[in-house]
């Protein structure tokens, strides 16, 4: 290895050690300063921070140049990034709540039972009725 090389490799690395040891560290994770926080108010319409499957906890602490929201619901907590992604999140829960109740209906209870049951009313047929399973 050639002499330039050489001192262009090992002078970051001296650089380095003697930056660490000096106290030229970079800041411990507790001397940053806490993220601001702001009402839910100021950052998106009052239709997206209450409705009747939905709250939003206040305040909205700011995650860069983006409102971090805790959506909480019947369906339990959601936490999002973004006031798009706040908005995506609360037309979801119509939709959780649509499959709610169509899960709850006779309906489907019927359908899920038929569909259970179709496993077992097809090995019966392969046993009486091997010709016609075949």
């Amino acid at each position: 290895m050639n002499t330039k090389r050489l001192v262009a490799f090992a002078l970051p690395c001296l650089l380095a050690v003697w930056a660490l040891q000096s106290g030229a560290a970079p800041a411990a994770a507790g001397n940053f300063e806490a993220a601001p926080v702001l009402a839910g108010s100021v950052l998106v319409p009052a239709e997206l921070l209450k409705g009747p499957l939905h709250r939003v906890a206040e305040p909205v602490s700011l995650d860069g140049y983006f409102g971090r929201f805790v959506i909480e619901s019947k369906f339990g907590k959601f936490s999002v990034v973004g006031v798009k992604m706040l908005g995506i999140r609360v037309h979801e829960l119509a939709a959780i709540e649509a499959l709610q109740q169509v899960q709850s209906s006779q309906a489907f209870q019927d359908s899920l039972l038929r569909a259970a049951s179709a496993p077992v009313l097809f090995v019966k047929s392969a046993v009486t009725d091997r010709l016609g399973t075949v």
